[in-house]
């Protein structure tokens, strides 16, 4: 059972970093655009919300 366990815990691992190894720019970049875009416009919207 540990045995099992173990082989599943170290495979998954594996799966996930073999995924997010490749696609590191991606999520990267795509995080950095979100963070950019939604800090300033989230902002703006608030800021216009309760302004106007």
């Amino acid at each position: 059972m540990k045995r099992s366990l173990t082989e599943k815990s170290i495979r998954l691992a594996m799966l996930m970093q073999a995924v997010a190894a490749p696609p590191v720019s991606s999520p990267a970049d795509e995080f950095t655009d979100e963070g950019e875009q939604g800090g300033p416009e989230s902002g703006e919207v608030e800021s216009a919300g309760p302004g106007g």
